[in-house]
């Protein structure tokens, strides 16, 4: 009697082979889909004959090790047939190459790694994603104009023995018509190219490089250029060479969801306020800001007034990081967002006078703050004790079941590295019908020099927090 697997009709057949693939697609045997291939007559026929199966490309450095590399990524592509490419890229020419210093390697790696772009070239117009981290040498040579498919572009730039001997940039073409997510981080871009890429709706820009270096008058144009812009990150690197001309009215961007803004709070001429004073963006749901030690005082005032001028925001979702002292800066922002549901300050002085005015009283009316609060999170954050933040959670949390009255009940508290909890209100806080509670105050992390680290940055990346 035959497996049941065998009665099946090869379109079904098909459906379950899309649920045998890894979650990282690689070039070995002993995964799907080469795997399927190994099994009997009819599974070769069926596997080989799905596109869909060898449609996504993973080229990393062991990969590409392999000697038989080219036959491999030639054989994915013709089974692919038609279907949209999804490339996964994850190289790097120093891998190997450091420790010796050897320029004639470095070269050689280049070529071989040139060679296998140039078999996907051919395919270009398939492209459906292309991600991952790559040379900047080999990023330059991609060559997009034939992409027009392409609706997806995330690339990591990694910097290479000779790139000090010039400036190397990214150059998209007149447009692609389909891309609608473009994420870079640590490589150049022709500005001008980024401009004609007006159906963008996702732009995430970090670290950029020469010549294309992020200060605000760079990034206001930005939201100028791309008004479909529904989420944006902005890294800024640079202080502006001049300060921006105080505008009698201020850029909409009416059509950004989310915004996410840091800079190295470590160069204290970056100064963040020329940008949230030029600009407006009625429709924001969720605003995150990260500075540094050296975070300009004035950023608190500036934040308030782009919230202000913002109108009537639906925002729900805030987060401040490195930003110093919270105390009454947070309080004049809380009060000017109250349908805000998700709450993070992370590296930034919490005082006990904000927190008493985040207690829920009944009594006190229309001054209450935030009454749509869900979720609470509290990062690297010192200067209150759980005397503190116990009766904020207390009065946001229903004891007996019921729904409250005016305020939402709480569902998250995630606490880290928050020194001023003691073990038995960590016990108390837990018990509270709250459905996600974190504390990890007392959290350390093996050092890779030996030892252990007693504090760790928290940190939420812009993907962590445009995702949740």
């Amino acid at each position: 009697m035959q497996p049941v697997i065998n009665t099946l009709p090869d379109e079904l057949l098909r459906e379950i082979f899309k649920y045998c693939l890894p979650e990282h697609p690689n070039f070995r045997s002993e995964f799907a889909p080469l795997l399927l291939t190994h099994v009997c007559r009819r599974w070769t026929a069926v596997a080989s004959d799905n596109p869909e199966l060898w449609s996504t490309l993973h080229l990393n450095n062991p990969a590409l090790r392999r000697k038989s590399i080219l036959p491999l990524l030639d054989l994915w592509l013709q089974r692919s047939g038609s279907w949209p490419l999804d490339i996964d890229v994850d190289i790097s020419i120093l891998d190997g190459v450091v420790r010796n210093l050897n320029l004639e390697e470095y070269r050689r790696k280049q070529n071989v790694y040139r060679t296998l772009m140039a078999v996907i070239f051919p395919h270009k117009r398939r492209i459906h994603s292309l991600q991952g981290t790559l040379p900047m040498s080999i990023a330059t040579d991609l060559g997009f104009d034939e992409m027009m498919s392409l609706e997806v572009l995330d690339l990591v730039g990694i910097s290479e023995m000779t790139a000090s001997s010039q400036p190397l940039a990214l150059d998209l073409p007149e447009q692609l018509p389909k891309l609608t997510v473009l994420s870079l981080e640590n490589v150049g871009l022709i500005q001008q190219s980024l401009y004609r890429q007006h159906q963008l709706s996702q732009l995430e820009l970090s670290e950029m490089r020469n010549p294309f270096w992020m200060n605000c008058s760079t990034a206001v144009e930005i939201l100028r250029q791309l008004p479909n812009l529904h989420t944006a990150y902005i890294g800024l690197n640079r202080p502006n060479d001049f300060m921006l001309p105080l505008m009698t009215t201020r850029l909409e961007v009416p059509k950004l969801r989310f915004l996410y803004v840091s800079w190295d709070g470590w160069d204290t001429e970056l100064d963040a306020r020329p940008f949230f004073d030029s600009i407006r963006a009625p429709k924001l749901e969720r605003l995150a800001v990260r500075g540094g030690a050296e975070t300009q005082t004035g950023i608190w005032d500036a934040l308030l007034r782009f919230i202000e001028a913002s109108g009537h925001l639906p925002l729900t979702h805030l987060a401040i990081g490195d930003m110093g002292a919270t105390d009454p800066c947070l309080l004049e922002v809380l009060r000017a967002t109250p349908t805000l549901t998700h709450l993070t300050v992370n590296h930034a002085l919490v005082t006990p006078p904000l927190l008493r005015a985040l207690v829920w009283d009944p009594q006190r009316g229309d001054s209450q703050l935030v009454p749509r609060l869900k979720s609470i999170r509290f990062g690297g954050c010192e200067d209150f004790e759980d005397a503190d933040i116990v009766p904020v959670l207390e009065s946001r949390v229903s004891r007996s079941g019921r729904p409250l009255e005016g305020v939402s009940q709480l569902e998250e508290v995630v606490l880290r590295q928050c020194a001023g909890l003691r073990p038995e209100n960590e016990k108390y806080i837990r018990r509270l019908r709250i459905s996600k509670v974190i504390l990890d105050s007392n959290e350390t992390l093996v050092s890779p020099f030996g030892g252990l680290l007693d504090f760790i940055r928290v940190v939420e990346g812009h993907r962590d927090f445009f995702a949740k």
